[in-house]
């Protein structure tokens, strides 16, 4: 059986598929949410088409993401277990912790943001 994307509302599990939030240099993030306990976290599912020597560079992200401990630095979370079954691929997935004030590189993209945020913004963002 083929594996496809998530769809907004799908569910696996105990967790909800609530939206797409983006994409990234490897594949695409996710908004899932726990139905019972309303946990959110973001998840970034690797696309099928990468080489192998970005495979490895996405391994290695995730491993780097699970070290950092840092209030400026988005946190990796464990992949719950009901959400283990739905990579695309045999490349790991990565949990994150969803920040919910948006995203840095829109805010980042505005004209009159051009020379950088102050770190105080960039907490608020995260946090």
């Amino acid at each position: 059986m083929e594996r496809t994307a998530p769809k907004q509302n799908e569910l696996c599990g105990s967790w909800e598929m609530k939206e797409k939030l983006g994409m990234g240099g490897f594949g695409n993030v996710y908004l899932y949410q726990h139905l019972h306990t309303s946990e959110k976290i973001a998840l970034k599912l690797c696309r099928l088409e990468l080489s192998q020597k970005n495979k490895d560079r996405w391994s290695r992200e995730i491993h780097i993401m699970k070290k950092l401990n840092n209030v400026n630095v988005v946190q990796a979370r464990e992949v719950p277990e009901d959400l283990a079954s739905i990579a695309l691929n045999d490349l790991p997935l990565l949990a994150m912790e969803y920040c919910t004030r948006g995203d840095l590189r829109k805010m980042l993209n505005k004209p009159e943001n051009c020379c950088g945020l102050k770190e105080s913004e960039v907490l608020s963002l995260l946090s």
